[in-house]
């Protein structure tokens, strides 16, 4: 008779893994949902040492944006990765009446603050999103100025790449008092900044032309097309004249949706080839079709 212990083997490695995997995820996922939320203080942000002013009548506008390490170090989210960018205001009031900021004016489609905190909530714990949605509301921009007063906040629009170019309207007085601000960020300089354009012409060069001697020269006068640098193989064709102040184009390309092109763009190089009266495109604009499947190119 043998009389060895039967000994009994289960193999309890799938059923176990099946049964503790579920598990284990939910203890992770848990485990990433319940940070806490803590946003820097605006006030003492690095940032807000290159805000520039403008003033219009008894309203003064200060502006200010973060780049991208600059709005994580406040937020600590990376909103320049889901295309926001803070602009921060500070608007004072000198008038005796209460003014009124379009938010809508800086850009159609902003961010409104419990939006950008919503979109960001599910690393963190129940606390955490509140005290998330808190800070954004703490520290937006609000729609009324008192009379008298001075408000601050910060507005998120949709990320602009190199100057971040935009409008403000402020309704006070019944008049409605029009800004333009062009902020620049750190490391990006536009192309047409480093041009000296006060002394590309000679003074005896100048002419004085109204609308139809102006027509004149450019049907008659200047060449049709841009050529290589060796001035053999033709370009772009001129086919669009802006005629304005400098300001005054500017806020026009940025109305029009126009990109700027800083000074090192490789991707740029191409299209500073082609010369027009034997001179390369003082500044290059583009912007993307709406199938977003090309880009369209002005060179000025």
């Amino acid at each position: 008779m043998n009389n060895r212990p039967t000994v009994l083997r289960f193999n309890t490695g799938g059923w176990v893994y099946r049964l503790l995997l579920p598990a284990l995820l939910l203890l992770l996922l848990s485990a990433c949902a319940t940070q806490p939320y803590y946003g820097s203080q605006v006030e003492t942000s690095s940032f807000l040492a290159r805000s520039i002013s403008q003033e219009a009548g008894n309203l003064i506008v200060s502006a200010a944006v973060p780049d991208a390490e600059e709005t994580r170090e406040l937020t600590h989210l990376d909103l320049y990765e889901q295309g926001i960018q803070p602009v921060w205001l500070k608007i004072e009031n000198r008038s005796d009446t209460r003014a009124r900021v379009v938010i809508w004016s800086i850009d159609p489609d902003y961010f409104s603050p419990i939006e950008v905190a919503y979109m960001n909530r599910k690393k963190f714990s129940k606390q955490g999103y509140a005290d998330m949605e808190k800070w954004f509301h703490k520290n937006s921009l609000p729609r009324f100025v008192p009379a008298g007063e001075t408000r601050t906040g910060l507005v998120f629009t949709n990320l602009r790449p190199g100057t971040k170019g935009f409008n403000l309207v402020i309704l006070n007085n019944q008049t409605a008092a029009d800004f333009t601000f062009f902020v620049p960020l750190p490391g990006f300089v536009a192309d047409f900044m480093e041009v000296d354009f006060f002394h590309i012409y000679d003074p005896a060069e100048v002419r004085d032309l109204d609308n139809d001697s102006l027509r004149d020269v450019l049907e008659n006068e200047l060449s049709c097309c841009a050529v290589d640098p060796a001035g053999e193989l033709a370009g772009m064709p001129l086919n669009v004249v802006l005629k304005g102040t400098a300001l005054a184009v500017r806020r026009a390309m940025l109305r029009g949706g126009w990109l700027e092109t800083s000074t090192d763009e490789k991707g740029a190089e191409r299209a500073r080839q082609q010369q027009f009266e034997g001179r390369r495109p003082d500044a290059i604009f583009s912007q993307l079709r709406e199938d977003g499947n090309e880009r369209i190119q002005l060179h000025l």
